[in-house]
């Protein structure tokens, strides 16, 4: 069975991966009832998504949307299908299929611009997902754990 490097998550998500890592108990991916919001590294939560997998059509409902992401976002997509939302970039819904399809954990680093009335221009966001599937048989994934962290970057 393929294993996901941990070298290449930053400490914070690698946090979240041992959590759920420590919850497969022999499985390859772990209950959504397995997850226990307090047990998880609290000062994650508010980056946190559980996202619900629907198959035939393959579609992602978000159950829960943290504050720090939505906060990023400019809006929260708690209780909507990720293909009714206008934000949503092509990356992300690439890396809920790829999760899904691996039934194995991804990290994408990836780019987000958004408009800072602060400074008044657009400011090139930097952020990293880690996405983690769950499984109520440990064959088909029916959601996904994640957590995404962002940075501002410079200025161009």
């Amino acid at each position: 069975m393929e294993r996901f490097e941990k070298v290449s998550v930053s400490p914070n998500l690698g946090l979240l991966l041992d959590y759920w890592s420590g919850l497969c108990f022999g499985r390859r991916m772990p209950a959504r009832a397995d997850i226990d919001p307090m047990d998880m590294p609290r000062h994650l939560l508010p980056n946190i998504l559980l996202i619900q997998v629907f198959h035939d059509p393959l579609r992602f409902y978000y159950r829960l949307m943290g504050t720090a992401i939505a906060d990023i976002l400019g809006e929260d997509w708690t209780g909507k299908f990720s293909d009714e939302i206008q934000l949503a970039h092509e990356n992300v819904r690439l890396q809920y299929i790829e999760t899904v399809e691996k039934a194995a954990p991804t990290i994408y680093l990836n780019q987000y611009s958004k408009y800072d009335p602060s400074v008044g221009y657009e400011r090139l966001l930097n952020y990293e997902r880690v996405l983690l599937p769950l499984s109520d048989d440990d064959a088909v994934v029916h959601h996904l754990l994640g957590a995404t962290l962002a940075k501002p970057a410079e200025r161009p």
